[in-house]
């Protein structure tokens, strides 16, 4: 017999045995107080004296007894009634309660032309929240009933899905249009190879925990395979090498691709965040009397003040010492901003790079930093994980040195709470250094920030990334967890117009920042630009302001005044200026 149905068995004994314990507890009562105390009770008194006995309410008229039988009864039963009570009510009565009055979880779906998620998991936490208001046709389905529950409670259509093996016969295969799977690379396999044969040919995508089971999901019918911890350690080897390098792997996107250390929209845009050193000329400057955009080439987008994102950044955006500049242009442009940033004090152009956490993103980092030429010194506690030095990554002295050779530090710690309390371990004892943190969660990336980090990037984010990429076409970078660059190519509706005559940040609440065009990127854009028709048009905004620019520029479609709206009070708010 299985555990769980002696489990059930056991529960149904407990609950039976309340009204045959008050039952016996009744007539021995009655029996007593006749024939040992010498005083007659009806069975209804002695009824009301067991129940009050059992739920310990209290016993009205009968508080003492004479005899030493009828005491010692009167001790066990009052222990036995709140034994039986207090085992009952929570292991039968309240688990019926909660089942009666919880809403199920569906186990099918009416929908049909589904986009259908199985088994999400963090890796695909950003990515749903973007598919909000974008497809309508989202099912999530779980084998958990918890996890189904809370994905249920955050609005999602979910489907309750035990077993795997029958997930097809609750939403056959031709109302699925789009397969994305997070399971164990088994299941998915599993999910996949049941699907072609049935002659479905829709696309299915699948993250794959261990890389050399990739090729096995590709031989099952999976479209595009992708290794989530394998793409945060290349875009994490990206934001923190100095050289160039681009490797592609046979399967497009199973590791990203290594470009530019300054995280690229597409090969002649790039964004870089740039912290302000005190002793920079820019410090405590506007934008309007530094001239950035004519001086380096580069476009700012907001501004870091502590854990605050300033944007849009505008002519009077005042710049503010040891504040951190969200900046676009080209990778020269940046550089420039780079060096104006850093005033009296000279960036660090060799040195070593430290990456903290030698778990498989850490190793994948590594990998392809050493590649470039980069000298990598890596920590992890792991005594068995093969890293160059063994310790606490949150002590100071890991390291064994003052980390002045230290250029970049990259933080790939299995835990969001660690790698946080790792970041403000190395912006103290090491300030001068580069830090670029990974995390799990997306939510998280603003905290650490905060804390000193000056590029964060999360395992969810960067799978979206790729996710979206694939099945809508849009490449995209994050700034922080609400703003967002797009990259548009303008429709026809707006060809000849001026950018002032659109009211573009007035209407939809996203900034034009720079056009791509044949002869390359125009970063300084003013009311007076023209739009043409095929224009790449650089945008910013967060995910709402974005769609609403997309409608505009590229559909033509009507757009109803939209001021970008600001978030006060909030320790990672953004503020939002005046245009």
């Amino acid at each position: 017999m299985s555990s769980g149905r002696v489990v059930a068995r056991t529960v149904r004994l407990l609950a039976l045995s309340v009204p045959a314990a008050l039952a016996v507890m009744t007539l021995l009562y009655w029996l007593g107080m006749r024939h040992l105390e010498g005083d007659q009770r009806t069975v209804s008194q002695s009824l009301q004296w067991a129940a009050e006995t059992m739920t310990t309410t209290g016993y009205g008229i009968d508080g003492r007894w004479s005899h030493p039988v009828m005491v010692a009864f009167v001790v066990v039963a009052q222990f036995t009634g709140v034994a039986l009570v207090f085992l009952v009510l929570p292991l039968a009565l309240i688990p019926i309660l909660e089942r009666r009055f919880q809403t199920r979880v569906p186990t099918t779906t009416r929908l049909d032309d589904l986009l259908l998620v199985f088994r999400p998991g963090p890796e695909l936490s950003t990515f749903l929240a973007e598919l909000e208001g974008r497809e309508r046709n989202v099912v999530v389905v779980e084998t958990d009933e918890a996890r189904a529950r809370a994905l249920l409670e955050r609005g999602l259509e979910v489907v309750l899905c035990p077993d795997p093996d029958l997930l097809l016969d609750r939403i056959p295969p031709q109302r699925i249009r789009t397969l994305v799977t997070n399971g164990p690379d088994h299941e998915s396999s599993s999910l996949i190879v049941a699907l072609r044969r049935s002659g479905w040919s829709g696309q299915a995508l699948a993250l794959v925990g261990e890389a050399e089971h990739r090729r096995p999901l590709q031989l099952a019918g999976a479209d595009l395979t992708l290794t989530p911890k394998h793409v945060l350690g290349a875009a994490l080897a990206s934001r923190a090498a100095t050289r160039f390098l681009l490797r592609r792997d046979a399967d497009e996107g199973s590791t990203g691709r290594l470009t530019d250390p300054l995280g690229a929209i597409d090969s002649r845009v790039v964004f870089s965040d740039i912290r302000v050193d005190p002793s920079s000329p820019a410090a405590g400057r506007t934008l309007a009397e530094l001239g950035i955009g004519s001086s380096t080439g580069s476009s700012i987008i907001g501004q870091w003040r502590g854990a605050v994102f300033e944007t849009p950044a505008t002519a009077t955006t005042r710049v503010a010492a040891g504040g951190i500049l969200t900046a676009v242009g080209s990778a020269e442009s940046l550089r420039r901003l780079q060096e104006l940033c850093a005033g009296g004090t000279a960036l660090r152009r060799g040195g070593d790079v430290v990456v903290y956490g030698y778990g498989k993103v850490g190793k994948v980092t590594t990998e392809l930093l050493r590649d470039t030429g980069e000298t990598v010194i890596t920590v992890d506690a792991d005594p068995d994980g093969g890293a160059d030095l063994i310790g606490d990554v949150l002590s100071p002295t890991v390291l064994g040195r003052d980390g002045s050779n230290t250029r970049a530090v990259v933080i790939a710690l299995d835990s969001d709470a660690k790698a946080l309390l790792a970041t403000l371990v190395v912006r103290d004892t090491i300030p001068g250094a580069v830090i670029v943190a990974g995390l799990r969660e997306h939510s998280n990336a603003d905290r650490v920030r905060a804390a000193g980090a000056d590029t964060v990037l999360s395992l969810s984010q960067v799978t979206a990334d790729l996710l979206l990429e694939r099945l809508f076409g849009e490449q995209r970078i994050w700034v922080n967890n609400e703003v967002q660059l797009l990259q548009l190519r303008a429709g026809p509706s707006i060809a000849g117009r001026q950018l002032g005559e659109l009211r573009l940040r007035e209407r939809t609440g996203a900034s034009l920042i720079g056009i791509g065009r044949a002869e390359g990127v125009e970063m300084v854009v003013s009311s007076r630009t023209v739009l043409q028709p095929g224009d790449d048009l650089y945008l910013s905004g967060d995910r709402a302001a974005l769609r609403r620019a997309e409608h505009l520029l590229v559909r033509g479609a009507a757009v109803a005044t939209h001021p970008s709206p600001a978030t006060p009070g909030k320790a990672t708010a953004i503020r939002s200026s005046s245009s």
